[in-house]
């Protein structure tokens, strides 16, 4: 329900619920998911950005299913999404191995490989047609202001007000930054490198990764089972990425067909090739007097569990439940005690996550023969220990109950 106040000029000023600050894939599916649970007013504010981001994110479960609530999956066409059901991972230095499979685990798929721009395409979409959502496009945010009942955000066009804003804009999340929250960031003087090769073997929707000396390097299969087509996604120490970037075509896929070790057969063409930083970040904080974070404004990991959207999906549920709860108890939006309810519930997880990945990072980042060899065994012993892996696929597919 929106609220108009007067200004100090005697002009009416519309108050929106909610403003969202960043129209990104998460921004966008939180605007939905409020639009969709309840009747407030929606503002999306977004510095538009055209290019094509070339990159795919490996969706889990609990993805799929608030994706569903949104009505935004069935809009997402066959070609876009890449069903896969089995994953192979293992160590390059020793050889062992770990299969999960979705079958072992009473489930269809582990998860789904989505392209991204047909996402926020789709998301956009939805957004545009819910009359609850204003969707604002072409705008800097620059600073905020606080009164006692809204929150003012100053943009490069005007002024626009809210109960809360919702900061959805990236590792280098303006809002956050405005709002005196600050980070804790390790670098890991890695960058990751993407791009799209042909296989000249069918992937049968089988995710790999290996982790190699330099880091970890997934194929993620896309398009129809019978394909070899591939989304990779290599992490390597920054100084080495020049080089490969720079590497001709015919020597980049021989590279890439060695570090496989024959299982996706020979590389035979490969394009898109692009680099990003890689880094772990946490917001000190997730919420302040009025405002809250999620996904990249909040957080940020490394990309060898592919969870960084899901984990930005999973934040935009949990506030989603905080604002819904606020409304069921006759609470103002914005509430403090609502906020740090999805503080809890988002932190929780995420430091499962942040500590799961990091020590998965420093221990195939090891040097050590003894550790190396351990970890290798360590692989092979939990593939025989079959409850175990039910587990992990459990925990890895998100908590589809809570969406």
């Amino acid at each position: 329900m929106d609220v108009v106040c007067q200004s100090c000029f005697g002009v009416a000023v519309l108050i929106y619920d909610v403003a969202i600050v960043g129209g990104g894939m998460v921004g966008l599916a939180f605007a939905c998911r409020l639009a969709a649970q309840q009747d407030l007013q929606v503002l999306v504010l977004d510095q538009t950005n055209n290019s094509r981001s070339r990159r795919v994110s490996a969706l889990n479960l609990s993805s799929q299913a608030f994706l569903q609530k949104i009505d935004v999956w069935s809009q997402l066409s066959a070609d876009h999404i890449s069903p896969y059901t089995r994953m192979h991972v293992w160590d390059d230095l020793h050889q062992g191995e770990i299969d999960f499979d979705a079958t072992a685990s009473r489930l269809d798929v582990l998860g789904y490989i989505v392209d991204n721009d047909a996402m926020q395409h789709a998301l956009l979409a939805k957004a545009k047609a819910n009359p609850n959502i204003t969707l604002v496009t072409n705008v800097s945010f620059k600073t905020l202001a606080r009164s006692a009942d809204h929150i003012s955000l100053v943009t490069n066009e005007q002024t626009w007000q809210a109960k809360l804003a919702v900061g959805a804009d990236g590792a280098r999340s303006q809002l956050r930054e405005a709002a005196g929250i600050g980070v804790e960031r390790k670098d890991y003087e890695e960058q990751g490198l993407i791009a799209t090769v042909q296989c000249d073997r069918p992937l049968q929707q089988t995710a790999y990764q290996v982790f190699l000396e330099t880091g970890p390097l997934a194929f993620l299969p896309l398009a129809a089972a019978n394909s070899g087509l591939a989304s990779i996604v290599w992490s390597l120490p920054t100084h080495l990425m020049p080089a490969m970037l720079e590497l001709d075509e015919t020597n980049f896929n021989a590279l890439l067909t060695s570090k496989m070790a024959g299982k996706v057969g020979a590389i035979t063409h490969s394009e898109g090739r692009a680099s990003f930083p890689l880094f772990q970040q946490q917001a000190t904080t997730y919420i302040a007097d009025r405002v809250a974070l999620i996904g990249d404004a909040a957080h940020t990991v490394h990309p060898l569990a592919g969870q960084g959207l899901n984990r930005g999906f999973a934040d935009a549920g949990h506030l989603a439940e905080a604002l819904w709860i606020a409304s069921k108890k006759g609470r103002e939006i914005g509430c403090q005690r609502d906020l740090r309810y999805y503080e809890r519930a988002a932190k929780a997880e995420q430091a499962m996550w942040t500590a799961g990945i990091d020590g998965i990072h420093a221990l195939f980042a090891a040097k050590h023969t003894l550790w190396q060899r351990c970890r290798s065994r360590g692989l092979s012993m939990v593939n025989g220990i079959a409850p175990l892996k039910r587990l992990l696929v459990r925990t890895a597919v998100g908590n589809i109950a809570r969406v």
